[in-house]
């Protein structure tokens, strides 16, 4: 029965396949290329001389696979379903979830899990920070030692395999292994009402002649009469728990830098994080912005009470296309005109990474290698045309012009070693800043006054690839 879902899941998956590849072309989009001279890639993945029967992912419930598939399952649910029926015919074996945690609780138990001595789990998948903090405590496998992982592919992301190898040595990565990979940039919505009313300049137009800057933001947010006290209005609003520093990554910012001959060297603090800091406050006015949780700050704008939304695509997903006003979707603004590429700050409490313990060794981590890189494969491959292209690009974006800046928000996402460890807390400093706790000119002196914590925090690092 299992093997008839899953041929005619094939069927529709292959038709929805065919459908958003010609979707993507028509847009400036990044298409898979089919070549049909080659041989398809799972094929190429043999299984060997591996005799394991089973393999066993840790993650959130969201990410874990069931035995069975509901007639009312959405296409998401659909597509991994069949996904995990291919890599297990293909392998030969049987794939099992054990759900844990996010935030803290998930750290203790990956941490618990680590330390058992009877552990089965084969592989992490959880939030970059969680699995950073796993890595620094010495519990995952270097993934550039494995030789069974093709993390040069297009399926890995080469941000985060470039930003967090440190003397050859990489504890955690990211491709589509889950759903949520595709929700983690932090982008921007505004009001279309909002802004004819208040007689706001074209947004889509000023990204795409380059001059969406934190000065235009400035202008739009001090300018226009949007803000108003008495009538509970505000230029923008924003999840006060979701990376407030996404505007200070938008703007050239960096948290660290990583090489050979110099380490890792925090940046924070330096002059020109200072210049950086200083024009985001003139733009981004915390008495003019309305902070709260996610659901909240999200209300505020589909209530038509904030011209912009700041917020993960993920959170966009979630609560803009079942709302009833106008909306478009944008990049966070660049630092100036000088300033040639949009970056898109990736969260790192969203962007879903994966993590080999280290307690497996020899043929066992070749093989948890090796399934690794299918699972990923098969997410870029099966998940990427239902998710990205189709839901995200035609649900999330608004209109045609809204899907061409999701590949704009998609095309450069960033994140560097210490956005995702948050050395010392020196993250923490910034959103501080931003959210009025500190002035701008400050910040060198906050950040002396953690160094030692962020010292030790590195040296810990430094102790793994040691």
């Amino acid at each position: 029965m299992k093997r008839l879902i899953l041929l005619f899941l094939a069927i529709v998956l292959l038709t929805l396949s065919v459908s958003s590849c010609k979707k993507e072309d028509e847009n400036e989009g990044n298409p898979i290329e089919v070549n049909t001279s080659e041989e398809y890639y799972l094929n190429t993945l043999q299984k060997g001389d591996y005799t394991f029967g089973e393999f066993q992912i840790a993650t959130i419930d969201t990410n874990c696979v069931p035995a069975e598939i509901s007639a009312d399952a959405t296409v998401i649910d659909q597509t991994l379903f069949e996904r995990d029926g291919r890599l297990e015919e293909h392998f030969g074996i049987a794939i099992s979830y054990h759900e844990i945690s996010v935030s803290d609780k998930g750290l203790s138990e990956m941490m618990l899990i680590s330390q058992s001595q009877e552990a089965t789990t084969d592989l992490f998948i959880q939030e970059a920070d969680n699995l950073m903090t796993l890595a620094i405590n010495g519990y995952c496998s270097n993934l550039n030692a494995i030789d069974t992982l093709g993390l040069e592919k297009d399926w890995w992301s080469q941000m985060i395999n470039k930003q967090l190898t440190f003397k050859g040595a990489l504890y955690i990565t990211a491709g589509p292994v889950s759903q949520w990979y595709y929700g983690a940039p932090i982008a921007m919505a505004f009001n279309k009402d909002m802004m004819t009313a208040f007689g706001v300049p074209d947004i889509y137009g000023l990204v795409q002649s380059g001059d969406w800057t934190l000065e235009t933001l400035r202008k739009i947010c001090t300018e226009y009469g949007v803000y108003s006290e008495e009538e509970g209005r505000y230029a923008i609003s924003y999840a006060n728990k979701v990376a407030q520093y996404a505007l200070y990554v938008s703007a050239g910012g960096q948290f660290a830098t990583v090489s050979d001959e110099r380490g890792i060297e925090v940046t924070l603090g330096n002059e020109n994080s200072v210049n950086i800091m200083n024009k985001i406050l003139l733009a981004f006015d915390p008495a003019t912005s309305y902070g709260n949780t996610v659901s909240e700050s999200a209300k505020i704008f589909t209530d038509s009470n904030a011209l912009f939304w700041r917020a993960t695509v993920g959170y966009f997903e979630t609560y803009l296309p079942s709302s009833t006003i106008d909306y478009g979707v944008i990049p966070c603004p660049k630092y100036d005109t000088v300033q040639k590429e949009y970056i898109s700050c990736g969260w790192a409490s969203s962007n879903f990474c994966v993590a080999i313990p280290n307690y497996l060794s020899g043929d066992r981590l070749a093989w948890s290698g090796l399934f690794t890189e299918a699972y990923s494969f098969l997410g870029y491959d099966m998940l990427k045309p239902v998710k990205y292209d189709s839901i995200v690009k035609y649900q999330v974006a608004n209109d045609p012009i809204g899907s061409e800046m999701l590949d704009i928000i998609f095309g450069n996402v960033y994140f560097d070693i210490n956005q995702i460890a948050n050395f010392g807390g020196s993250i923490d400093v910034v959103d501080n800043v931003l959210t009025g706790g500190l002035s701008a000119g400050r910040l060198g002196s906050a950040f002396g006054a953690i160094k030692e914590l962020v010292d030790g925090d590195i040296a810990k690092y430094n102790t793994l690839v040691s």
